[in-house]
């Protein structure tokens, strides 16, 4: 049995650099059908931000507009927002997404492949990557400091 939590308050897990965990071939399908893998979001880019979310969870509706308001902020400066949802109707998820005004790729993780791999227990959960894919940051709940963390990474990466 598998226990699925939607949480108000977080926890933040910062990886450590010999402990980073590898993300290989993830592959979920967009809302056109098309499988994509994670790894053709780092074409250019510096950082993937992958929020895990789903329509049932209260939390993780209050937060699209702001992590939309980041990418909006970011995307530019070579950050790219994925939202990944597993368990919601695709039609669910694109009424959710379009209210929300969120421009980010969605991806439905069917196959539980991505969620598996990052080891989703609860929702939100926003994990941040570097450009070799290695974890920098997982974030169980709303990451209200996400924003302070993208500005500290991008500082390091210059």
């Amino acid at each position: 049995m598998v226990v699925l939590m939607c949480v108000g308050v977080g926890m933040v897990w910062n990886a450590s650099a010999d402990s980073k965990e590898k993300a290989s071939s993830l592959v979920g399908t967009n809302f056109q059908g098309e499988s994509i893998n994670v790894e053709s979001f780092y074409r250019d880019r510096k950082i993937v931000v992958i929020n895990f979310w789903e329509t049932w969870c209260a939390p993780c509706i209050q937060e699209l507009p702001d992590l939309e308001a980041l990418n909006q902020k970011f995307s530019s400066k070579g950050v790219v927002f994925v939202g990944v949802y597993q368990h919601s109707s695709k039609e669910k998820a694109q009424n959710m997404i379009a209210k929300a005004g969120v421009t980010y790729d969605i991806l439905h993780d069917e196959m539980q492949s991505i969620t598996n791999h990052f080891k989703i227990f609860a929702y939100p959960t926003t994990v941040v990557l570097d450009s070799s894919m290695n974890v920098l940051r997982k974030y169980s709940g709303v990451d209200a400091d996400l924003e302070a963390f993208l500005i500290e990474q991008l500082k390091s990466i210059k």
